[in-house]
């Protein structure tokens, strides 16, 4: 009988909606009470023979209370002068006379210049010790970052022959990111430092430093003032056509082509210290953030591929290449101001991308495969569009002339068939990695400011071992078992790597462990099943430690040698999941039960979380805990017993671990 296909188009659309909240942790935003409001009233003095008053441009710290609730009714307008300069401004403005913190009288204007807490006026208490105390509860104000994506395709099908078909797919997608601080602008934020506008004009730094982020001397790790001093905010469109041709027409072989055209709508706005008002020396104009990552850019994509799957007599031979095109698009320039910086942009980078395979049988029981591959991987957009301002940019400038990374793979193996159950391989494999992306220090000369920038300057290779057995179900049981030796090894783990001028000035002169350098892993995976009664399945993983990098606080250069010279713990996980099936009263259950890391073991993910800010009363040592006492968990310095010697106050920050025993029981129902 013959089979005939439908040639009709089909049409398809999808659209997805995804909607996420998720609050920040840091363990300095951790503490609630009570801390006391302080007012910056502008000070005025009476003007000798006049009823006007005269702006100093000083401030009086006053407490809150209920004066400031009826400030309003019990203030009497009056006029005050700016004698800035030779001619007078004057202005009518409220006064009214206030107490400051020190007791004493001050006529002020009913203007506050800052509302808030600020150190050493302000003070953290447990209790409401009077009503110029209010609630505080710094986890408030420790942020939440709120996502939406949108993704609209469709996709058209259609069968031009039998043996011949075609896949059209167009999509829109939508990502909108914000990380604010209880749904604040940047000009709202509370954080150090930040300046509050006069009078008249001008601004006065009313906040200080790290100084107002912490009013409990006894804690000095609590933030108990103001807010996570970051605001974000990120969108991108992406609009992507895809075209993909499959077909079968000449026999034993499968082949295939296609083509991708993307366009991308970039727009990004990061803030550090978001509040804080700084003026360009060289424009005049302002500008907020202490440093900022700020660009929009519209930049397009392409790519084309083809290749075949030829089968000959057992043998099965894949080959093909492909072919990418960049554009940095409308971000294509370059601001620094340096001599050894080619300012020259290349608007359209490409490059082509070979792909071979082949696998063919040795016995009835054996197989021999083998691959090589050139892939390539386009740097992320925010290395590219990252901010170029050489004033306000305490980060990585960007740099759109950045080349894409490229890894050259090979992979063989050989699979033996012990039984029809139980099959094992093996595998070797080698990859190298080319132009991956480091930083260097440079200097604009127009500024005089030295800055990191990103460039590709760093090489990287992996190389490793595979063992596999695996049995299929059968007899009511199965297993999989795999082991794994490798090495990973490069110049530069992070993209960041010698971005410090004062700290890392030239790459090493030898290959290093890089980040993801984890010499041996195991896994083993065990299910015993009753069909259609119970099952029972248990995991156990084991892994070698992960290098990390050890820090001397004294230290102040660093050795490149010292680059991830330590290793973590190993880490070992047991699992366990069950379940059983229950008819009642006519009713499909299903009973289950999950335990997780049954160990309980202490598992590090991260040796150094990371503090902000820094602290006022105690030096951030994150690291160099773990250096100088073999502990984890995070710490920071501070002289505790009055010895003029700094200890180690544990934190016990729990983003160092990942998770501890966990179980879960439930009960499911199948109607």
């Amino acid at each position: 009988m013959a089979v005939h296909l439908q040639r009709e188009p089909a049409l398809s659309g999808e659209y997805t909606l995804n909607s996420a909240s998720n609050e920040s942790y840091s363990p300095n935003w951790s503490v609630s009470g009570y801390s006391r409001r302080v007012l910056m009233m502008p000070l005025l003095v009476n003007t000798p023979g006049d009823d006007s008053w005269l702006y100093t441009r000083n401030y009086v710290p006053v407490y809150y209370g209920p004066w400031y609730e009826r400030m309003n009714q019990t203030s009497h307008p009056a006029v005050v002068i700016d004698a800035r300069n030779a001619s007078l401004i004057r202005r009518m403005v409220p006064v009214l006379q206030v107490r400051s913190t020190d007791g004493r009288l001050y006529t002020v204007a009913a203007e506050p210049g800052f509302d808030g807490f600020r150190y050493p006026y302000s003070s953290y208490s447990t209790a409401q010790e009077d009503s110029s105390y209010t609630w505080f509860n710094s986890a408030d104000r420790s942020g939440v970052n709120r996502s939406l994506s949108q993704n609209l395709k469709f996709v058209l099908t259609h069968n031009l022959t039998d043996d011949t078909f075609y896949t059209m797919k167009v999509s829109a997608l939508r990502n909108d990111n914000v990380f604010t601080v209880n749904g604040q602008d940047p000009w709202e934020y509370q954080h150090g430092p930040i300046a509050s506008p006069g009078l008249f004009y001008g601004q006065a730094n009313l906040y200080l430093n790290g100084s107002d982020y912490y009013t409990d001397p006894l804690n000095p790790l609590f933030v108990t003032t103001s807010d996570f001093p970051y605001y974000g905010e990120d969108y991108t469109r992406t609009y992507i056509a895809k075209f993909d041709l499959t077909t079968t027409r000449w026999s034993s072989h499968l082949v295939k082509m296609g083509l991708q055209l993307q366009y991308n709508d970039i727009e990004s706005n990061n803030l550090s210290y978001p509040a804080y008002e700084r003026q360009n020396r060289f424009t005049g104009l302002y500008s907020l953030g202490i440093s900022s990552n700020i660009f929009h850019s519209y930049n397009p994509e392409a790519s084309w591929y083809i290749q075949d799957r030829w089968e000959y007599e057992g043998m099965v031979m894949n080959y093909g290449f492909r072919w990418d095109l960049f554009s940095p698009g409308s971000a294509a320039e370059i601001l620094l101001d340096n001599d050894d910086v080619n300012k020259n942009v290349i608007k359209y980078k490409h490059q082509f991308s070979p792909r071979l395979g082949f696998a063919f049988p040795i016995t009835e029981r054996d197989g021999f495969n083998f691959s090589y591959g050139r892939f390539i991987q386009f740097p992320t957009r925010d290395l590219l569009f990252s901010s170029q301002d050489p004033l306000g940019n305490s980060g990585v400038l960007g740099n759109p002339n950045l080349k894409a990374e490229t890894t050259i793979a090979y992979q063989a193996g050989i699979k033996h068939q012990f039984t029809d159950y139980l099959a094992g391989s093996v595998a070797i494999y080698s990859r190298d990695i080319y132009d991956l992306i480091a930083a260097t220090t440079v200097t604009d000369e127009e500024t005089g400011n030295t800055l990191p920038r990103y460039i590709n300057k760093a090489y990287a290779s992996a190389r490793g071992v595979e063992v596999t057995l695996n049995k299929r179900y059968s007899d009511n049981f199965a297993f999989d078992v795999a082991y794994t030796f490798s090495y990973a090894d490069g110049v530069a783990s992070s993209q960041q790597f010698g971005a410090n001028p004062e700290g890392l000035e030239y790459l090493p002169n030898q290959e290093l462990p890089l980040n993801w350098d984890q010499r041996h892993v195991f896994h083993l995976s065990l299910l015993l099943q009753q069909p259609n009664s119970w099952s029972g399945s248990m995991t156990f993983s084991y892994g070698s430690g992960f290098p990390w990098t050890p820090q001397d606080r004294y230290a102040r250069k660093v050795d490149p040698l010292l680059e991830n010279s330590e290793r973590l713990p190993a880490t070992y996980d047991l699992t366990f999941q069950g379940q059983k099936e229950i008819n009642f009263y006519g009713q499909r259950l299903t009973m289950y039960f999950q335990a997780h890391n049954l160990i309980n073991q202490d598992m590090v993910r991260n040796p150094g979380a990371g503090l902000t800010p820094g602290l006022r009363n105690a030096t951030s040592a994150y690291v160099s805990y773990l250096t100088e006492t073999g502990k984890y968990g995070g710490a920071y310095l501070q002289d505790a017993n009055g010895d003029n010697y700094n200890e180690f106050i544990p934190i016990n920050d729990p983003r160092v671990f990942m998770d501890h025993r966990l179980f879960r029981v439930g009960l499911g129902w199948t109607f």
